[in-house]
């Protein structure tokens, strides 16, 4: 097994082989036009992998695979007899996890709830432009990363790139399948519902859509905010559009995309159809758990009413439902060196009686109700590379490195993994050397917090902390 080290040696050498091939990034990689506070968090949501360029081995990018994204990508989706059976299993996970002998041995980690083996590292794949280029980017940075034996957490939404996102996860999972016998029990999907999108391959308006189901009565005005929609009737069309689009009979997570409502009341009624209809489709085999993704909500001061997500009231809704062995097990959130509240910042309630409850970090709560995190946008799209992390702390030689390897070792046992974005391959195999340094030891993490003015509670929950506050 090469270490990525040689490999990224490689990968540089054929770069300059290939020149009949390269490609001009700055001329290829378009960027579509968004509002204002859209543009701002997206960018800073996905544009990770970019952030740390190298211009000697990235100014290019050559077409590789070129002819095989075009062999595995079926811009109207897999038929149900095309689509692959199966998840994401113990026994599928634990094989992966063995294929790279190099991994740290504290790279994989076990989510509550599963005996599943994770990589505490993932890829997402959200893109703004529809180019042809920017899907090949995607497809490339999905298969380097799940051969490198340490990315086994691929996430994707349905409203990326106009639903071909999930279409290019669909030719991965193929092109991995039929060329280097990874299967997709091996692999943790998740993807995000929620908002409009239109369908770029076939011009479909997702518009146009909701205003269908207006007219027919299948929806209210009221369950229509902000270009969101959580009805049942609107996540049953985008829940069969992700497995046409992957091309996958069951889902390994979905997550809630972004909810918001105009009131906190409407919030959560909107939230339990939602957590009710996910339910149905674990029933159904179609789905394995749900979870709820949130760039501000759980994050967000306890009285911005229109924005604030309790863990508790989500866990409490789940329990009502389904009762304790409800598939509610995953929460996700931005997490960075310049965005740490979700480690500082107690806005999450703790019911600990009818007369009492406290204030947590989300840390704190997410591991007492054992809800598993995972987190998003480590550089904060280049912003955090401003601040030069201590390299006696994070032995690295790039600053990128740092700030992620700040976010993947955070010391709680509820934090499963650091999803990075997509990006041109020599930047993404640089990051992904990460896969073969152990986690920063929690005591480090702790002193670095106290020197930094980081100021976190005990973030692997600890009972008898609040056995002792009821007394």
């Amino acid at each position: 097994m090469l270490s990525l080290k040689k490999i990224i040696n490689i990968s540089i050498k054929q770069q300059k082989q290939f020149n009949q091939a390269i490609f001009k990034s700055g001329q290829q990689f378009c960027t579509k036009q968004e509002n204002n506070e859209n543009q701002e968090k997206k960018q800073a949501e996905y544009s990770d992998s970019d952030a740390d360029v190298d211009e000697e081995q990235n100014d290019v990018y050559y077409k590789l695979r070129s002819d095989d994204l075009q062999q595995y990508y079926h811009g109207s989706g897999y038929t149900e007899k095309e689509r692959l059976d199966g998840y994401a299993t113990p026994e599928g996970t634990k094989k992966y996890a063995q294929i790279n002998p190099l991994v740290s041995k504290d790279h994989f980690k076990t989510p509550y709830g599963s005996d599943l083996k994770i990589s505490s590292l993932g890829i997402g794949s959200y893109r703004n432009s529809f180019e042809e280029i920017e899907r090949l980017v995607v497809f490339n940075s999905y298969i380097e990363s799940v051969l490198t034996g340490g990315v086994n957490y691929l996430d994707t939404s349905i409203n990326s790139s106009g639903m071909s996102s999930e279409r290019v996860l669909g030719a991965v999972l193929r092109y991995l399948q039929d060329n280097n016998q990874i299967t997709r029990d091996q692999l943790f999907i998740s993807t995000k519902h929620g908002k409009f999108t239109e369908d770029f391959d076939s011009g479909t308006s997702g518009t146009k859509y909701i205003g269908k189901l207006l007219k027919s009565e299948q929806i209210k005005e009221s369950d229509v905010f902000e270009r969101k929609c959580y009805h049942p009737t609107f996540l049953e069309h985008q829940f069969k559009h992700s497995l046409q689009n992957i091309g996958v009979n069951t889902l390994d997570l979905v997550y809630i995309n972004e909810p918001i409502a105009q009131t906190p009341e409407k919030f959560y009624d909107a939230m339990a159809n939602a957590f009710e209809f996910y339910e149905n489709k674990v029933q159904q085999n179609q789905l394995r758990y749900y979870g709820v993704d949130s760039w501000q909500g759980f994050r967000s001061l306890q009285d911005d009413y229109f924005i604030h997500i309790e863990i508790g009231k989500l866990v409490e809704m789940a329990e009502k439902i389904a009762g304790k062995n409800n598939s509610f097990k995953f929460i996700n959130f931005p997490l960075s060196h310049i965005m740490p509240d979700a480690l500082t910042e107690k806005q999450q309630t703790l019911k600990l009686s009818e007369e009492k409850q406290i204030n947590t970090t989300i840390f704190e709560i997410a591991d007492y109700y054992k809800i598993n995190i995972n987190t998003k946008s480590p550089l904060a799209g280049g912003a955090a590379l401003n601040e030069e992390l201590p390299e006696n702390v994070f032995p690295y030689e790039k600053n990128t490195d740092r700030h992620i390897q700040f976010a993947r070792s955070t010391p709680s046992n509820a934090y499963i993994s650091c999803i990075m974005g997509t990006g041109r391959q020599i930047n993404l195999l640089h990051k992904l050397q990460l896969i073969e340094q152990d986690l920063i030891p929690q005591e480090s993490m702790y002193k670095f917090y106290k020197k930094d003015k980081i100021k976190v509670g005990n973030l692997n929950f600890v009972q008898q902390q609040y056995d002792d506050q009821k007394e």
